[in-house]
């Protein structure tokens, strides 16, 4: 085909050779450039037919499509306006303009040129299809479904839209009307492997994991190529607990794709529960290319020696079941700032295996830096060893439960710079938040928070819930002043943030509490009471803070 290509590429030369004006070669050449993506050459040659032409709407969206295969969305964009100035009809163009808006972040513009192009082209399934597209990607899911339905019923032979039905309300759960679309495909394609899936992923919504799996192995004998159906095989075995199988299939996963999202995860742990957290990394080496390890480590360090604008701390005791998932959880949200992170675990002594999943989990992502103390000393000494280690202007405290969620930093950081606050507490006394917690706890917290007013005048109604942003200097300034190591450290952090002229400011959280008493019985009421009084005792009788 290239021979072919290159032969008719010479022929047209050879005519502008002879006369220099055909605008059948020019547009000849134009045309054979673009399908060999030498773009630079296909505008030259449509852009010299142009002005041969004068005003030919043709050669205009010929050179508009090279504009968009070469990403030149502003030159696009212009000779496409201009085209509609001739042909306000022209469904073809309205189309392209809504590719251009996309990319310019005009969503309500792309909406409104591929409806104008849908009312031209009522039985075009695939304007109808990219209406959904646009609208699903945008979360207006009603008006998704009701394009891709309709993108059906113009034209039953359009695939995609079948697929992208599905795909909405397996989002939805609604695996009802997934699997009623399923069967209508499966009519219209009935050699269609995908549909194996489809059926796949609609049993595993359901629950029905047995049958996915077997659909799922359809596929796979069918589609050897795709990484995704041997992910979710995988995620299906791992859910009747064959965690030998399932690693299989996120090798496989990885064999086709390397990069493909969260099946290394699983991988990890799979190998978890199959050999405990002190083989999984020497069986992770196995697997994995030890150069492409050794590479990811030089790049570790050399990482921690750029600027970092973000600490997040988190103290974990015994979290072995969890610590995996909630750390990979706070990275995400932490990577969606924008800002340079690190996340750093001290594991305070546990009993299980939560050291040793944090050292794995730091060789696959470099922004996770683990800690261990030889014993239990406390949340408060684990946040002061982590605070101490901390590199970023900022530093977050968070509990390693996630009862409070990452997806709270975000606001707190902005209300900090609005504010111009040197610390923001999370607070369930704040009215804007939202908590579902014993009665037990909230009589204790409204508790502890009149003594603290009555003891320490602080301009803050909760010292003790896990979420909490600082400027860095002011951790560096106070934490050599504390002594408390456990329950009380809180408290004494923020007397001490409160004594020395900071401004603090507290933030609305969601909470729903999930462990009763949880760790807090009768004998840490009765050491919090006792450390609280000591604290005052420092504070207003020994002076020792100002020390």
């Amino acid at each position: 085909m290239l021979t072919t290509s290159h032969s008719r590429i010479k022929r047209n030369k050879r005519i502008l050779k002879k006369n220099p004006v055909s605008q059948k070669a020019r547009v000849n050449l134009g045309l054979l450039y673009f399908k060999n993506k030498q773009y630079d050459k296909a505008l030259e040659h449509l852009t010299e037919a142009e002005n041969l032409a004068g005003e030919d709407l043709s050669i205009k969206k010929m050179l508009a499509i090279v504009y968009l295969a070469n990403k030149n969305y502003r030159n696009a964009k212009e000779v496409l306006h201009q085209i509609l100035e001739k042909d306000p009809e022209d469904a073809d163009v309205h189309q392209h303009l809504s590719m251009v808006c996309v990319h310019e972040n005009d969503y309500s513009a792309a909406i409104g040129h591929l409806k104008k192009a849908a009312a031209l082209r009522k039985n075009d399934a695939e304007v109808w299809n990219d209406l959904g597209a646009l609208s699903y990607a945008l979360n207006d899911i009603e008006s998704a479904r009701t394009y891709f339905a309709k993108a059906v019923e113009v034209d039953d032979a359009y695939a995609l839209s079948y697929l992208n039905l599905m795909d909405l309300y397996l989002r939805e759960k609604n695996t009802d009307d997934a699997l009623r679309v399923c069967n209508d495909f499966v009519k219209r394609f009935p050699d269609d492997p995908t549909a194996f899936k489809y059926r796949g992923l609609i049993a595993r919504a359901d629950g029905r994991f047995s049958e996915a799996i077997g659909y799922f192995s359809l596929a796979r004998k069918q589609v050897k190529d795709d990484p995704e159906i041997s992910y979710h095989l995988g995620l299906s075995l791992m859910s009747i607990g064959d965690f030998e199988s399932a690693a299989k299939s996120f090798r496989n996963t990885l064999d086709i794709d390397p990069e493909y999202p969260s099946a290394k995860r699983k991988l990890v742990a799979c190998y978890c529960k199959l050999e405990g957290a002190h083989s999984a990394f020497r069986l992770l080496k196995d697997e994995i290319n030890d150069v492409g390890w050794k590479a990811a480590k030089r790049h570790q360090k050399k990482e921690k020696k750029q600027h970092v604008a973000l600490s997040i701390l988190v103290p974990a005791f015994n979290e072995a079941e969890r610590i995996l998932t909630n750390t990979r959880k706070i990275k995400r949200w932490a990577a969606a700032l924008g800002r340079r992170f690190e996340i750093i675990v001290v594991d305070d002594g546990s009993e299980d295996d939560t050291y040793e999943i944090l050292e794995l989990l730091s060789r696959n992502i470099k922004e996770v830096r683990p800690y261990r103390s030889k014993s239990n000393k406390g949340k408060g000494m684990a946040l002061r060893e982590a605070a101490l280690k901390a590199s970023g202007e900022l530093v977050v405290f968070l509990d390693a439960d996630l009862e409070l969620h990452p997806s709270l930093i975000p606001e707190m950081i902005r209300r900090m710079e609005d504010a111009g606050a040197d610390v923001v507490l999370g607070s369930k006394r704040h009215p804007e938040s939202k908590v579902n917690y014993p009665w037990h706890r909230k009589l204790l917290s409204n508790g502890y928070y009149m003594v603290n007013r009555m003891l320490f005048g602080l301009p803050v109604k909760d010292t003790q819930t896990g979420i909490k942003v600082f400027k860095k200097a002011v951790l560096d300034d106070v934490i050599p002043r504390l002594i408390e190591k456990q329950y009380a450290f809180d408290l004494e952090l923020i007397v001490n943030v409160h004594v020395r002229g900071y401004k603090i400011i507290e933030a609305p959280i969601e909470l729903k509490y999930s462990r009763g008493f949880g760790r807090i019985g009768g004998g840490a009421v009765m050491r919090t009471a006792l450390d609280t009084l000591a604290i005052f005792y420092r504070l207003r009788i020994l002076k020792y803070y100002d020390r």
